[in-house]
């Protein structure tokens, strides 16, 4: 048959290029170090405007936890719009601090790069002294309703043609029968442990997260520190026409700082669900992902 008479070239590494964390060039099957890859080839980008200390470490994240792209990028694309579809299922958050781009982790990260369970510290915390102009926007129901993920990878032999495979990801007793929402990693991802944690991150940002939130800042040399990513505490006072005054409390993550240099700032931040001890349910739920 005319598929037994095709020839089949199995490339073991892929074209040097700069590697982030040996700081010298090689095949490397890192996102973080083909993005930067990407940055610099692209020759519209000044090295001033790539957050190299991001890149370098969201690539020891990802080989700390054994998230790798083995893939090809056959077609020319936007950087920016490249870095934002594939960084989620590498377990990467893009980031852009006043227009230098990079990548950090998505998820809390200990000093050995592991997925940090333990309960969380917030680099700062706004309340009514150091912030105004305070507005929460819930997520609506029917976008956190119950699915199942199902991820797509490529078991890929060491000297023959890739297979694509499908690991559904759920939480268990829901989304038996749908609906799913499909992630194709199959062009970059292949261990299943990595697609079954790309999955579990996507189902508890779903379930967990529950609003957004602003707020308007002054600028100081702490403030203009924050990057996205960041994890901050903000404490409001509640003082409703009926009942006992409250305190309104949530941990949150940095999305965006924007506005003029001198201010005023406005802060976009996303909630980061965490339990009774403080620890993210994010990274519980992505840290206790394993294959059936």
């Amino acid at each position: 048959t005319g598929w037994q008479r095709q020839a089949h070239f199995f490339i073991r590494n892929g074209q040097p290029i700069h590697r982030l964390i040996e700081a010298s060039p090689g095949a490397t099957n890192l996102f973080p170090d083909v993005a930067h890859h990407l940055q610099i080839a692209s020759g519209r980008m000044p090295s001033q405007l790539i957050d190299v200390p991001g890149l370098t470490a969201s690539a020891r994240f990802c080989a700390a936890n054994g998230i790798t792209f083995d893939g090809v990028i056959a077609n020319p694309s936007n950087v920016r719009e490249y870095l934002n579809l594939l960084a989620p299922m590498h377990l990467l958050r893009v980031t852009d601090r006043w227009g230098m781009l990079g990548l950090r982790p998505a998820l809390p990260v200990t000093i050995a790069h592991a997925i940090d369970t333990s309960p969380l510290t917030p680099v700062m915390t706004f309340d009514e002294s150091n912030s105004s102009e305070f507005q929460v926007t819930r997520r609506p129901i029917s976008d956190r309703k119950a699915f199942a993920a199902l991820v797509l990878w490529r078991d890929q032999p060491e000297n023959d043609v890739g297979v694509t495979q499908a690991t559904e990801v759920r939480y268990a007793g829901t989304a038996i029968d749908g609906p799913y929402e499909d992630l194709d990693g199959s062009e970059f991802m292949t261990r299943e442990l990595h697609a079954v944690r790309a999955g579990a991150l996507r189902l508890a940002q779903r379930r967990h997260i529950t609003h957004d939130a602003s707020w308007v800042v002054v600028p100081t040399p702490q403030i203009a520190a924050l990057r996205a990513g960041d994890i901050v505490r903000v404490d409001r006072a509640r003082n409703p026409v009926v009942g006992a005054p409250t305190t309104w409390s949530y941990l949150y993550e940095i999305e965006t700082i924007s506005g003029p240099l001198l201010g005023p700032w406005t802060i976009q931040a996303s909630h980061h669900p965490v339990n009774d001890a403080g620890s993210s349910l994010l990274a519980l739920e992505v840290a206790g992902a394993a294959v059936a």
